[in-house]
């Protein structure tokens, strides 16, 4: 049995002005069903289409924006004195967060804080 592809339809067939789009009438099921099923042959491909697109949409909206705005953020936020005696108590070994864990798997520190920690190392050799 051979698949045949429907043909992606014109956005202007798919998705015109509110002229060609009408609320359904939910106390006759059978024609509203009727609809959705002739639509949904109809329009496979082009609905294909945006399931994958909304796909791509998660990854790049779920997943690196975030990871962006953390960055921007990290990037443009000036440090305080907290800010810089709680990361000193994360460097060496005082206090264990999720982000620090993470940044000393990918072998990340802060400069200065690389040296405190060598040292207290060394002197608990």
């Amino acid at each position: 049995m051979d698949v045949n592809l429907a043909p992606l339809r014109a956005w202007d067939d798919f998705f015109p002005g509110s002229d060609r789009f009408a609320r359904p009438d939910f106390r006759d099921i059978s024609k509203w069903n009727n609809r959705v099923v002739s639509n949904l042959l109809y329009y496979q491909t082009n609905y294909f289409l945006i399931s994958m697109f909304g796909g791509v949409m998660v990854f790049v909206f779920g997943i690196t924006f975030p990871l962006l705005l953390m960055f921007i953020h990290a990037s443009l936020r000036l440090r305080n004195l907290k800010n810089k005696m709680e990361n000193k108590l994360e460097g060496i070994g005082l206090k264990r967060t999720p982000m620090g864990i993470v940044l000393d798997a990918l072998e990340q520190q802060e400069e200065g804080l690389g040296k405190l920690t060598d040292y207290l190392s060394k002197a608990r050799e």
